[in-house]
């Protein structure tokens, strides 16, 4: 497996793996429905033209198994001095379990703390024990912070998790 950053000619094929990702994740812990009407076209061009606004400051890496993407990363600036965020982490439904998301976590904090980060956060929906699970056991703890925000067209409940990059 190798991880590095995205192509543009891949863009549509993560934004692919990220509604399957999501679907496969989320299916239990949303109501039914919460991501009708996602159309994967425009998911496609919405991610892209994301990417394109915060080219500067973000970065989308992928998870290569052969030519097959199995994971990706998208991080970028927190909203404190020397601190990063993890948008997201997504790894294929039939790869979840295999050590992608491991290795793509490490090579995300790898690459903060070569950038001079001291401090990473990322946002998980409360009841989505896996991921919890799976942060904990990476070092990542609750910070106490707390939002509402939609997930799909369903409204979800989100802790903030922190992790002390000095710590190693």
């Amino acid at each position: 497996m190798i991880i590095r950053p995205a192509q543009a000619a891949e863009f549509a094929r993560v934004a692919d793996l990220h509604l399957a990702s999501r679907a496969h994740t989320y299916s239990a812990m949303l109501p039914p429905g919460a991501f009708d009407g996602v159309d994967p076209v425009a998911h496609r061009a919405r991610l892209r033209e994301r990417l394109a606004a915060e080219a500067e400051t973000h970065l989308l890496s992928v998870a290569l198994d052969g030519p097959e993407i199995v994971g990706f990363t998208y991080v970028g600036p927190a909203d404190e001095p020397l601190a990063r965020e993890l948008h997201q982490i997504h790894v294929a439904p039939s790869r979840k379990g295999t050590g992608v998301g491991k290795a793509l976590m490490r090579a995300a904090l790898d690459g903060f703390r070569s950038g001079g980060a001291e401090r990473a956060y990322l946002w998980v929906i409360e009841g989505n024990d896996r991921a919890i699970t799976f942060y904990e056991r990476g070092g990542w703890t609750p910070e106490g912070t707390v939002r509402e925000q939609p997930m799909g067209n369903a409204p979800t409940r989100q802790l903030r998790y922190e992790i002390d990059l000095r710590r190693g």
